[in-house]
């Protein structure tokens, strides 16, 4: 970043403060920098804007509500990562969300009655120019509520349906939206097992027991109620999975006493962990 940025100052344009609007001045029509290849500009472009860690993270808590994206790295630090759109139009206009190309990116919702992560993507889309929504190539969406409630343990159809709508006109962005109530250490497997059940009847609506022993769990009625049929075949897109906050490498077969009922889950819930619902 360093270094590029020298070489802009070479080049007749300074890298100053953060603004949060386009900056006035422009390059003079004899930049050097301006009269590089398109090809070359991109390659310093993605050099520059690859952050260390290619993970970013965003946040609606700006100056005046404004959208950040900003490096997790060092902790705390939430200064605009693209430093390069400050710079002048010209470049404002190349790489304004580029840095989505190059990296994973995060948003966390709130806890209730905050907004959740679906609904703050959202709005960030609706910001998003057409051609700049194809730059996208990973999203994980990290729903932070506990999990008391199973209706509440992913934000409302309303707020997840548009995100399946935009992975079916965007297949090569993967999104995958990370439920932490969707978890075996806070309560117990057996509660893990109920949070896939729920999630998995109301997001794609298969019915993991027969009828007999749906009509036991008092989770089937809520899981109805998410959403209706059209609902479901709209979140019938392979790019958008429903992830448990569990490691990669748990094993639910050890976490069980030996001859536990719950053990002919085992292979499910590594499914789960494995690739998600």
């Amino acid at each position: 970043m360093a270094l590029v940025a020298a070489r802009l100052q070479f080049s007749g344009c300074t890298v100053g403060k953060a603004h949060e609007d386009p900056p006035p001045q422009t390059f003079s029509a004899d930049s050097p920098f301006l009269r590089l290849p398109a090809e070359l500009r991109n390659r310093i472009y993605e050099l520059v804007l690859t952050s260390t860690e290619k993970r970013l993270r965003f946040a609606d808590d700006g100056p005046c509500g404004k959208p950040r994206i900003y490096e997790p790295f060092p902790r705390f630090s939430k200064r605009d990562f693209n430093q390069l759109k400050y710079v002048c139009r010209e470049l404002y206009q190349e790489t304004a969300g580029l840095e989505a190309k190059f990296n994973i990116l995060e948003i966390t919702g709130g806890q209730w009655p905050k907004p959740g992560p679906a609904r703050i993507f959202n709005k960030f889309l609706r910001g998003c120019a057409p051609a700049k929504r194809r730059w996208f190539v990973k999203v994980i969406l990290r729903q932070r509520h506990s999990g008391h409630s199973f209706m509440e343990i992913i934000e409302p159809a309303s707020d997840v349906l548009p995100i399946a709508d935009f992975c079916r006109q965007y297949p090569h962005v993967k999104v995958a939206y990370l439920v932490e109530g969707f978890e075996y250490k806070l309560y117990s497997v057996r509660r893990f097992i109920k949070a896939g059940y729920f999630i998995t009847m109301a997001v794609r609506g298969r019915n993991l027991f027969n009828e007999q022993q749906s009509q036991l769990l008092p989770q089937v009625t809520l899981a109805r109620r998410w959403t209706n049929e059209q609902g479901i075949a709209r979140m019938k897109v392979p790019n958008l999975r429903i992830w448990p906050a569990v490691e990669d490498d748990v094993c639910f077969a050890a976490l069980l006493p030996q001859g536990s009922v719950l053990s002919r889950w085992v292979g499910l819930m590594q499914k789960w962990a494995k690739v998600g619902i």
